[in-house]
């Protein structure tokens, strides 16, 4: 009986097969790397929180430590201070966390009921709202005194804890803009697990353009980039700050991460399956996986394109603005994001990759 095109029975048709990862390296090479000093000591401690949170050796505690926030803070913001890189690990886990309560059946079984979902982010984007909100001071008090009162499971609670736990932090830090910033990249991300557990239970993949839109949210990118000012110690100002060519720097920069990261994880999401991934997606319109790749790849090299003539023009505008420092801090800290990301990836237990470059020959068996 043949698979249905568009079906999750098709995307599994993908098992077995080789991706060749694309030369990512070569496209990069040109923008800057690093990694925090920081990195041991900022692994020991969450370790240790953790521990503290779900004991250690619990799955919780498995698999966040295989993510290693950690390493991925040390290598996205590798130049932030000792206090403010702990924000950037923060959201880092925050999202990890919140994800695989909805798409991680080891987890919960939140991914196949979407009633169920959306209370759970309801109440995530309450609490968010009262920390970040125009008053968040007053709010916050009640929003806790509710969830003290909610039916939700321990482990949802916990999740949405977990986003307190830094935004609390550096809320009084957050100017009006960078508050709003923050707030609404998280709510679009909670937004956005809604419409893709809605299309994952629909049984039919999305097409490209319909993808797009759903991962920009979903991929949490935009709530990092959110942290970036703070993480830098930098404040670009309402001038600079709400200058359309920064939001473009912030979507070209959301795309290129998260489209690398479809690549990377292709291999663990078809292990449910999903197929809210941009190889899958176009792997159900050309029923080749490494048209899918390439096709991809395109995409992020279009982006990497748009980065730098936008980030060229920024810097050609404000070449005289007293803040050209901290938008030369800006556009460096996401282009560190960037190839922070290509670098972890390669390290990430929770990929598994086992691979050490991405120089166009490099292959894993899906």
């Amino acid at each position: 009986m043949p698979l249905n095109l568009g079906s999750h029975d098709y995307v599994q048709t993908l098992k077995g097969q080789t991706l060749i990862f694309p030369n990512l390296d070569e496209l990069f090479k040109s923008w800057p790397t690093g990694i925090s000093p920081y990195y041991k000591g900022l692994r020991r401690r969450y370790g240790n929180e953790l521990a503290k949170i779900y004991g250690k050796g619990s799955k919780h505690y498995e698999v966040l430590m295989a993510v290693d926030v950690s390493l991925l803070a040390s290598i996205w913001a590798p130049y932030a201070s000792v206090d403010r890189l702990p924000a950037f690990q923060g959201q880092a886990s925050f999202l990890y966390v919140f994800d695989d309560e909805l798409d991680t059946p080891i987890h919960s079984d939140l991914l196949y009921d979407l009633d169920a979902g959306n209370r759970f982010r309801a109440k995530t984007i309450a609490y968010m709202k009262s920390i970040l909100g125009d008053n968040p001071k007053g709010s916050a008090s009640t929003a806790e005194a509710n969830s003290r009162k909610s039916s939700l499971p321990a482990n949802l609670e916990l999740a949405i804890q977990s986003f307190g736990a830094v935004a609390k932090p550096i809320a009084p830090f957050l100017t009006k803009r960078q508050r709003e910033l923050y707030l609404q990249a998280n709510i679009s991300y909670v937004n956005g697990t809604g419409e893709e557990q809605r299309v994952e239970l629909s049984g039919c993949a999305p097409n490209i353009g319909e993808y797009m839109g759903i991962r920009a949210a979903t991929g949490g990118v935009k709530s990092m980039i959110a942290v970036l000012e703070y993480a830098l110690e930098i404040d670009l100002e309402d001038e600079i700050g709400y200058d359309p060519d920064v939001d473009t720097l912030y979507e070209e920069a959301n795309i290129i991460i998260f489209l690398c990261n479809d690549l990377f994880s292709l291999r663990r999401e078809l292990a449910y399956p999903f197929y809210c991934n941009s190889v899958a997606v176009l792997y159900h319109e050309h029923k080749d996986l490494q048209v899918a790749v390439d096709e991809t790849f395109k995409m992020i090299s279009d982006s990497k394109s748009m980065f730098d003539a936008t980030a060229n023009r920024l810097l050609e505008r404000y070449d005289s603005h007293p803040k050209l420092d901290a938008l030369e801090a800006l556009v460096n800290g996401l282009k560190l994001m960037s190839t922070g990301n290509v670098a972890w990836s390669k390290q990430a237990k929770r990929y598994s990759l086992g691979v050490e470059k991405f120089d166009g020959a490099t292959s894993i068996t899906i």
